[in-house]
């Protein structure tokens, strides 16, 4: 069973290798692609096996830590929160409803999502 395991692993990566050789991104060399595919090996993000998960998602404590993404600032969520707040869109209490859920009478009728559900930035913000 684990010879058939490291036979798939070895065809995925030389898979792998002639797809990413193949679909490359013009003005890319072949040595720049297997660079490029040698380091998604090295960092365990390449998907392989039967399950779908890289080798990072399967055993993490294998693999250095993932670089943090930039997230939003402080004073953005902040605002974020504000403008959520005066809309009634942000849930509190124990029962998961916002106050416009609790007591629609309270706040006029908005026909767009609010911004707390659909991501997007409050105004006067960057």
């Amino acid at each position: 069973m684990k010879n058939a395991a490291y036979v798939f692993i070895a065809g995925t990566v030389v898979l792998a290798t002639v797809a990413g050789a193949a679909y490359a991104a013009p003005g890319k060399s072949r040595e720049q692609v297997q660079k490029e595919l040698a380091a998604a090996l090295q960092t365990g993000s390449v998907v392989t096996g039967f399950q779908g998960l890289s080798p990072r998602e399967l055993n993490p404590d294998l693999y250095p830590a993932a670089p943090a993404r930039p997230g939003m600032s402080r004073a953005q969520v902040q605002a974020q929160l504000a403008v959520a707040l005066q809309a009634g869109s942000a849930v509190t209490g124990f029962q998961g409803l916002s106050p416009r859920e609790l007591n629609p009478d309270l706040y006029p009728v908005n026909t767009t999502r609010s911004v707390a559900h659909s991501g997007a930035k409050p105004t006067g913000t960057n």
